[in-house]
């Protein structure tokens, strides 16, 4: 593996990680690179300066021979701004013909240094010119001289880098043998690369098999039996004669682009292409962990209550949520894949984050007084997190959940195509005022940050069609209505802000706007029917009304499970302290059973399979999934399988199912994992009244800025709260839906 190693091409990405992963103790290897790569453009340097009390020769200045207006500083230090202030000192103090001091380092800087160029200037009358780790990159092919050095470097640093990590293995922590980590990095790989229409059973032995020759080359093969052997290793619980058939088609498929065969032995290996592409996509994968580190930092930052104290470094605070979000992706997987082969939805939407957060701090025991020691904390870090992630962590969060569903398929049985077929195919769904709520807030977001309506319309790609009952039509109405109101009573309004005036007020708008806003959806005389015309024309949601649907059952199973949500709306009530309404409460639970049990008789003329269905009920109610088992239990009313989806099972739908092969990769690629919105409700009257005086302050600036300082001022705000500023999807249905 070594030799083929050593013959990698060289590329931006191996140049990237081996000028990352230098460390303080190479500064001298960093010296030569870089003396070998500035030749080309400098081609005599000279010591014009000895070591002074700095650590060896890193302290060495040089210039270009004949020219002592410039001096060069080597450097690897990652306190840049520190070591560029001394050397400039020191520079200004020996060497005082110098006028330009050209700091050369691995580290990235940018535009960061802009303030520090005025000071070093004011301060030592030397012009400051950073070269930094983007100057190597963006001059990598400039000639065949920083082409070689740069190689040189990546075999130096990079290549023993991932020999140690034996390339296989992730970072991933979920999974505790190195082969099915190596069996994931494989999985991962191919779902980046291969077409959507490729079988996902085939891709996944393909991936399976290349994961066990990941450490062969041609003086290091692998019998035909060694290799099926070790596949049914990876896959202890599955049928050995089906793994057997599905390697052996596997080694057939593979011998002609990916491994090589030598038939008189019968032995195999990667190719020096396969090698290739897959130390690539490890580099690729090293840089991409630094940026995900970076995003969790910054989040870390951003997220923490304003009287806690941070340490300096909160590396070890952002690696414990990286751990937390591998396993919390590694459950979810599982529970999807048991939930497809068991045909019972009802074990998917289970929240496992805060039993996963407790084990993590039982078996990783936080510093006495540590904020990575407050469990509702690192609860509400990670949703939002989950709900918001950087790009880095996005990407991250996408590739890990459908690898890890591969793995976990995989687990439970080798036709993995077989089992994805039982989903739906094509779809029919029900949409519940909660899953449209978040659509209309997202109107005030950028076009980027529109997760939801992100996801309709690639489901809309993918053939599904949505609709909307005329019940959750007045529903919206309402809410609607109510935060209206509120925008014009905010000083006297007692309770919570309506979710959607929340949502508005926080992208930094006015008040005075908001209901200027609302006519996006509806006007004054003929709301519902207005409402419906923007769903359907915005989003393609149409209305078709169960009732008469409904009507058809059995009146025992309508009267149950109306009874049931009349019961769970009157504990949301009694538990939020809002007075009863048996008539509003009447209607909520009639309009909830409408679409309970209208999917189901809608399902009538579909077969019997829980997931061969076709249309469903979406909701982001969790107390929805429970129905069956509640009539079951308390009223010894057998339910029909539960019509109910969640919008995280969609997600991951559209990614693995049979949907699949009809939607564009780039679009999937981009599609969030956990689509959970986040409910901050914190906002009080004195907060809407400090948003108005900053926004009074401001008149005479941009409208943006004005958004923009609000919207910092509320984040503010809502960090002095904690972690009770940032509530799960229960908040909805305890305080909005409450008074919808």
């Amino acid at each position: 593996m070594a030799s083929a190693v050593s013959r990698l091409t060289m590329s931006r990405e191996r140049l990237e990680l081996a000028l990352e992963k230098l460390t303080p103790g190479q500064w001298e290897r960093f010296e030569r690179f870089a003396s070998e790569f500035l030749s080309a453009e400098i081609p005599d340097l000279r010591t014009v300066a000895l070591p002074s009390g700095d650590s060896g020769r890193d302290a060495e200045i040089f210039s270009p021979k004949g020219d002592a207006s410039q001096v060069l500083q080597y450097s690897v230090a990652q306190d840049w701004r520190s070591k560029i202030r001394a050397t400039a000192k020191r520079v200004s103090s020996t060497l005082q013909s110098a006028q330009m001091l050209i700091y050369v380092t691995n580290q990235k800087i940018g535009a960061d240094v802009d303030d520090l160029r005025s000071e070093i200037r004011t301060t030592y009358s030397l012009h400051l010119d950073v070269r930094d780790r983007a100057y190597f990159l963006d001059r990598l092919r400039k000639s065949s001289q920083t082409e070689a050095a740069s190689e040189e470097l990546a075999r130096d640093i990079v290549d023993p880098y991932l020999s140690s990590r034996r390339i296989g293995p992730t970072q991933a922590s979920a999974l505790d043998k190195d082969e099915l980590r190596a069996a994931l990095l494989y999985l991962t790989l191919q779902l980046r690369d291969e077409v959507q229409e490729k079988g996902l059973t085939k891709l996944s032995f393909e991936a399976l098999i290349r994961s066990v020759l990941i450490d062969s080359d041609s003086e290091h093969r692998m019998t035909r039996d060694e290799i099926k052997h070790r596949v049914r290793q990876l896959l202890p619980a599955d049928d050995p004669n089906r793994v057997d058939q599905l390697t052996e088609s596997g080694l057939a498929r593979l011998t002609k682009r990916s491994i090589r065969h030598w038939t008189k032995s019968d032995e195999f290996c990667l190719t020096f292409e396969e090698t290739e592409r897959l130390s690539n996509f490890a580099t690729k994968r090293e840089l991409a962990e630094v940026e995900i580190l970076d995003e969790l930092r910054d989040a870390i930052e951003k997220r923490r209550p304003s009287a806690a104290s941070l340490p300096e470094d909160t590396t070890y605070i952002a690696t414990r949520i990286r751990r937390l979000l591998d396993r919390c992706l590694y459950q979810r997987a599982e529970l999807f894949a048991t939930a497809i082969l068991a045909g019972s939805i009802s074990t998917f939407p289970t929240d496992h984050l805060p039993e996963i957060i407790n084990d993590d701090l039982r078996v990783n025991i936080p510093r006495k007084g540590d904020l990575d020691g407050d469990q509702q904390w690192l609860l509400a870090l990670v949703r939002e997190i989950l709900g918001d992630p950087g790009d880095a962590t996005q990407l991250y969060i996408s590739d890990l959940a459908d690898s890890y569903t591969l793995l976990a398929f995989l687990r439970q049985t080798p036709d993995v195509q077989s089992a994805v077929q039982k989903i739906f195919s094509h779809g029919e769904i029900w949409l519940d005022t909660s899953a449209i709520l978040p659509l209309l807030a997202e109107e005030v977001l950028e076009d980027k940050r529109r997760r939801f309506q992100q996801m309709y319309q690639i489901a809309s790609q993918a053939g599904i069609k949505f609709f909307a009952t005329s019940g959750v039509i007045e529903e919206l109405e309402r809410h609607i209505n109510r935060a209206v109101h509120c925008s014009h009573i905010a000083n006297q309004w007692e309770g919570r802000i309506p979710f959607l005036l929340e949502i508005f007020l926080q992208s930094g708008r006015a008040i005075s706007e908001f209901q200027s806003w609302t006519e996006t959806f509806r006007g004054s005389l003929r709301p519902l029917e207005d409402i419906f015309e923007y769903l359907d024309t915005r989003f393609g949601i149409q209305r078709h009304d169960l009732e008469a649907r409904a009507n058809e059952a059995p009146e025992r199973l309508r009267q149950t499970i109306q009874e049931i949500w009349y019961e769970i709306h009157s504990r949301r009530r009694e538990k939020s302290g809002v007075a009863a309404d048996p008539i509003m409460l009447s209607r909520l639970s009639r309009h909830d059973a409408e679409n309970y049990v209208g999917v189901i008789q809608q399902r009538h003329q579909e077969k019997p399979s829980a997931f061969g269905y076709s249309a469903w009920w979406l909701t982001l109610d969790r107390k929805a999934f429970a129905i069956g088992d509640v009539a079951k239990q308390q009223y010894g009313i057998q339910v029909p399988d539960s019509p109910v989806l969640s919008l995280d099972f969609l997600a991951q739908y559209l990614t693995i199912g049979p949907a699949r092969s009809r939607l564009p990769k780039d679009s999937i690629r981009g599609l969030h994992v956990f689509l959970e919105p986040r409910l901050v409700s914190f906002l009080t009257r004195d907060l809407i009244g400090e948003a108005t005086s900053i926004r009074t302050e401001m008149q005479d600036k941009p409208e943006w800025v004005i958004r923009r300082r609000i919207r910092d001022h509320l984040d503010g705000a809502r960090r002095r709260m904690g972690p009770l500023a940032a509530q799960s999807l229960d908040a909805f249905f305890e305080i909005d839906r409450v008074t919808l």
